[in-house]
This record gives structure tokens, sequence and C-alpha cells, in this order.
């Protein structure tokens, strides 16, 4: 997993003002899943990271909704 220091200096290679987006893979099909946003907080204007177990830095997205699908990752048991 990657650190805050070399996330930010993969990044700084970028325009400043490009948008960030995360892209969603399954282990064994050919395409993407999804494009998805990174999520803003609600609590906090311009917060797009958090910190609550003093350990690891969390970046939160969304799964696509359209209104009327909606997408869902689940694990199976083989």
């Amino acid at each position: 997993m990657p650190t805050v220091k070399q996330l930010i200096e993969s990044l700084s290679k970028y325009p400043m003002d490009a948008k960030v987006e995360v892209v969603l893979t399954q282990y064994n099909k050919v395409g993407n899943v999804a494009y998805l946003p990174i999520r803003e907080s609600f609590m906090v204007k311009d917060l797009f990271a958090t910190m609550q177990n003093g350990v690891d830095v969390r970046i939160s997205c969304a799964l696509p909704d359209e209104g009327n699908t909606f997408t869902i990752l689940s694990t199976r048991k083989k």
C-alpha cells in the first residue's frame, strides 16, 4: 500500500488543476468496472482524505448510482 508521501510525489507529476478519479477494476475481467470521483467530506469543505484510526489515511468514493440501478460488490465463498 502506498504512503501519503508516495501518493503526493506521484500526483505532483500532473497538472495541479487536473481532476482525480479512482478506477475500479475486477481481478479476472478485462475492462474497468467504474470510474469513481473522490468524495468530499460532508462536514469539512475541500477535505478529501481522513485518518480515523490514527494509522491509515482513507480516501472515500462511491460506486455509480443512476437512480434506478446501482453497483454492488460482494464476496462469494467457493
